[in-house]
């Protein structure tokens, strides 16, 4: 009997317990996402958006990271970019190719 009723006060104080916080980790992601601006706020179609979008993310590769720090390092070589996955995946087997490293696998 006793340990019903812990079990039911227990169940009841997380209920009461879970709104808030939901609505503490919802205010922590909020502040901690920074928001994006395409430019001053005017009407715009579709097709705007994405033109001022295509324009920032030109305007970000020429110069990156530059208005803001970063945590991280963008690169420890001086002039080297952002690379997509599938190049960073190449570059990796190349260099684990030439540390002989590579795993092949016998199916016989």
């Amino acid at each position: 009997m006793a340990t019903e009723k812990l079990f039911a006060d227990r169940a009841i104080l997380l209920d009461e317990n879970r709104l808030p916080f939901e609505q503490n980790n919802e205010k922590a992601t909020r502040q901690s996402v920074r928001p994006t601006v395409t430019g001053n706020a005017k009407i715009m179609i579709y097709e705007d958006i994405v033109k001022a979008e295509q324009k920032r993310a030109a305007k970000e590769a020429v110069a990156p990271g530059a208005k803001r720090s970063c945590r991280h390092p963008q690169s420890s070589k001086p002039g080297e970019g952002k690379r997509s996955r599938a190049d960073e995946m190449e570059l990796s087997k190349r260099e684990i190719k030439a540390l002989g490293l590579e795993y092949t696998l016998n199916t016989t």
